[in-house]
């Protein structure tokens, strides 16, 4: 794989200039050769590039994730969220291909509980960069795509995660995570002028009214198989559990510091009424 010619300026007004990122997209839009050139850059770019590997948390011979790979740069470990099983999937096609979309979606999910942490604790969130076109795209963007449910059309593993990211940042219950997601995705088109590779802004996908038209569509069809599915493997209450425990450390926290502030006051309080030494 070769690097591309990236202009930096545009790269780092995408993402803030952060030391961090996670880089996500079509491999038409050249995805790959982005996290390439970044991890080939370090740390002149940036100092670390994740991607979807990091939601890999099956436990399988050959394809474990080794820590470096969801280590940031102050040594965090990014938690990891439990990926739909691949139970019952026989065909080796269809099972790289599940295999694939379901650590990419994972790996959105455990994006965001990072970040969501990393603001509570008062560190900068790691932006996560989509590629989602390119110039001269031989798959013209339209965002009605992304919610299709045409086999021809959705063949594209991205598609899924495109969606899973739509729902953390529009439809997810804690308003918190619906933020923090906002914040994190970047959205660009790849522009290419004489060799040279521009990152470009683009707004989310979900603004366009082809999408939201899509979308409904695409809800009044779901499968009962797929509800029932997702029903027994539901990412939400995970990400909801794992909030719901960080919010009772730090209450408990809260209120430890908070006896402890009393303590002291009482105590300094008792010394202000005892008498001096004879």
């Amino acid at each position: 794989m070769k690097m591309i010619d990236l202009d930096l300026d545009s790269f780092r007004v995408v993402t803030n200039s952060a030391s961090q990122v996670m880089v996500y997209g079509f491999g038409h839009c050249k995805y790959l050769q982005l996290i390439y050139t970044l991890q080939k850059s370090a740390p002149q770019i940036v100092d670390k590039v994740f991607e979807c590997s990091i939601g890999n948390s099956y436990d399988l011979p050959n394809y474990k994730l080794p820590d470096e790979f969801r280590t940031t740069s102050e040594k965090r470990l990014i938690a990891q969220f439990k990926a739909e099983p691949l139970d019952g999937i026989v065909d080796d096609q269809q099972w790289g291909e599940k295999f694939c979309t379901r650590v990419c979606k994972t790996g959105s999910l455990n994006l965001i509980f990072e970040n969501f942490l990393r603001r509570n604790q008062g560190l900068p969130i790691i932006p996560f960069i989509i590629a989602i076109d390119i110039t001269d795209n031989k798959f013209p963007y339209n965002p009605a795509d992304f919610a299709s449910s045409d086999p021809a059309v959705n063949s594209l593993v991205t598609h899924s995660e495109l969606r899973r990211c739509y729902k953390l940042a529009n439809e997810f219950p804690d308003s918190r995570i619906r933020a923090i997601a906002s914040e994190t995705f970047r959205f660009v088109k790849i522009e290419i002028q004489a060799g040279v590779h521009y990152l470009r802004a683009i707004e989310p996908f979900w603004v366009q009214p082809s999408w939201q038209k899509a979308w409904i569509e695409r809800k009044e069809t779901v499968s009962p198989a797929k509800l029932k599915f997702f029903k027994e493997f539901p990412w939400r209450e995970q990400l909801l559990a794992a909030i719901a425990e960080v919010d009772k450390e730090a209450l408990l926290l809260s209120s430890s510091i908070k006896k402890t502030d009393s303590e002291t006051t009482v105590v300094s309080d008792l010394k202000k009424y005892q008498k001096p030494p004879l």
